[in-house]
Order: structure tokens, then C-alpha cells, then sequence
């Protein structure tokens, strides 16, 4: 029988604010900023960022972002991204809107090198049968946006890092 796990966000450190609704709507326009910041965009995440429509908040909005490991959300052997997701949800975080992945690539000037983040959203359909996720990373050939396959029973390491959002009133 699983324990039960408290629903409290509180053990996991905000790690970046970032703003949302700064006036780029679209995965388009996302594309263009990007490239113009000299952030490096991988094949696929193009092509993710290109499926996208309007992805943005109408308003400006800020959010507070955790960064656990899956070994911190307490699977010491990895998970699927189904379990993950359900115990981020369980301690009181929150799945990131998609505009999210974006802008924290452009927001996060400071990234330490050979950090590699996957941002914790509803996946965007790639085909028929695929589905993807953003990474945020930044490798030894600078920072930028990557994609991954977001596959609800993919397997993911203990030492992933996922991006989260943390409600403002569980700080």
C-alpha cells in the first residue's frame, strides 16, 4: 500500500520567477525571439514551438518555479512521467502553461552549464502518436530550448530535474 504523501509544496525552493504575457502570443514569435537572443534551438523544438498557436497569457503574470529531481519527488529508481506528473500534483505543485518553457529560456540569463531541464507541461502532440516536452538547458555550445519525448510511460532517470510551478499560497 502506497503512504500517503503530505500536500505541501513548502520542502521545494523557488528557484526562478518568471514573467508571463509579455506580449510574444505565439510559438512563432517565440521562435523569432529566441533565435534574435542567440539561444539555441534544437530541431524538434522548432518544429514543437511551430505546432503551437496562440500559447501566451493575455496579462502579464508571474509564477514561481521549482526545479526536483525525481529522486526528490521520491522515486530513488526514476518513474514514468504519468508518476511524476501525479506526485508533483500530489505535493501541492502545478503542471507549467506551455508558454512557460519559452520564457524561461529567455529568462534564465544565469543557467549553470550542463544544467538540463525538463519543464513539466501538458506535452504538445508532435504526430499521430507522438507527444513532446520542452527542456531548458545549457550546454557546453550555450543556453536554449530543447524537446523530449513526453511519452506518459517513458522512463526518466532519478536524477532528472523537472520544472514545476509552486502556488503562491503554499510558499
Amino acid at each position: 500500500m502506497k503512504s500517503p504523501i503530505a500536500r505541501d509544496s513548502s520542502r521545494f525552493s523557488v528557484f526562478k520567477t518568471i514573467r508571463l504575457g509579455t506580449g510574444l502570443m505565439t510559438g512563432d514569435d517565440f521562435r523569432r525571439t529566441l533565435q534574435e537572443k542567440g539561444l539555441l534551438i534544437s530541431v524538434w523544438a522548432y518544429d514543437l514551438l511551430g505546432r503551437l498557436g496562440s500559447i501566451a497569457a493575455t496579462e502579464e503574470v508571474e509564477l514561481d518555479l521549482v526545479a526536483p529531481s525525481t529522486e526528490e519527488l521520491g522515486f530513488p529508481d526514476g518513474a514514468s512521467r504519468r508518476e511524476i506528473y501525479d506526485r508533483a500534483i500530489e505535493l501541492g505543485l502545478a503542471l507549467c502553461p506551455i508558454e512557460a518553457a519559452p520564457q524561461l529560456s529567455l529568462q534564465y540569463e544565469d543557467q549553470q552549464k550542463r544544467e538540463f531541464l525538463t519543464v513539466g507541461t501538458e506535452p504538445v502532440r508532435y504526430s499521430d502518436k507522438l507527444v513532446g516536452l520542452f527542456g531548458v538547458e545549457r550546454g557546453d555550445d550555450g543556453r536554449g530550448i530543447s524537446a523530449r519525448g513526453g511519452d506518459p510511460e517513458r522512463h526518466w532517470s532519478s536524477d532528472s530535474r523537472w520544472v514545476f510551478v509552486k502556488p503562491r499560497n503554499q510558499q
